[in-house]
């Protein structure tokens, strides 16, 4: 499958410091799932060229989809370990042979503020963007560019209304869950039901 890279795409909006190309030990059991559920969400058209990412918690930091990276063909160099970011500097700390996310710190915010949480994931959806969602899935006020603190902070604040998935306004869907396979499930789940509303309103 080629690579590709969605229209628009600047790259990351952050300083992005390596401070070791090698990965905790521990990041090797989390390549599979992550292979397996990017491919899932590639499945229902929801992991278009580079759009999208997830994540999935350790001890300390993260381990997240590298910047570029199609969810649909994930290579073993393209999961990256966050290990320190900070909004005030806009820095990101990380290790391994990439950059991280462009989304990096909407992952990290989730995180801090949700300790129960294992995994994030942000997948792009037309259904989800094209249809009225009022009463069917919280949507944030309004769209911020990605890879933006304000996106972070809007989609933090959309969260805390209550919910283990939002849209962010034309842009796509991010979940949280206990794991990469839940939380993929969790999307897919509402890709299916608003696909259905849609196809019977």
């Amino acid at each position: 499958m080629d690579k590709s890279v969605l229209d628009g795409y600047i790259g990351i909006k952050f300083n992005a410091v390596c401070v070791d190309e090698r990965l905790p030990h521990s990041w090797e059991e989390f390549i599979t799932s992550f292979k397996e559920n990017g491919k899932r969400l590639l499945h229902y058209n929801m992991a278009p060229a580079n759009g999208g990412n997830m994540s999935t918690r350790l001890q300390k930091g993260f381990l997240i989809t590298a910047s570029t990276c199609n969810l649909g063909c994930i290579e073993d160099d393209e999961i990256v370990y966050v290990e320190e970011f900070s909004i005030e500097n806009k820095l990101v700390k990380y290790r391994g042979s990439r950059p991280p996310s462009s989304e990096t710190f909407l992952h990290g915010l989730l995180y801090q503020e949700k300790k129960d949480i294992h995994a994030v994931i942000h997948a792009h959806d037309e259904i989800a963007t094209s249809m009225n969602l009022s009463g069917l899935i919280q949507e944030t006020e309004r769209e911020e560019p990605y890879g933006t603190v304000e996106l972070a902070g809007l989609c933090l604040e959309t969260f805390r209304k209550g919910s283990d998935i939002i849209v962010l306004k034309n842009h796509g869907y991010v979940a949280v869950g206990s794991s990469l396979t839940r939380t993929a499930g969790i999307i897919i789940h509402m890709h299916n039901h608003l696909l259905q509303l849609n196809m019977t309103g």
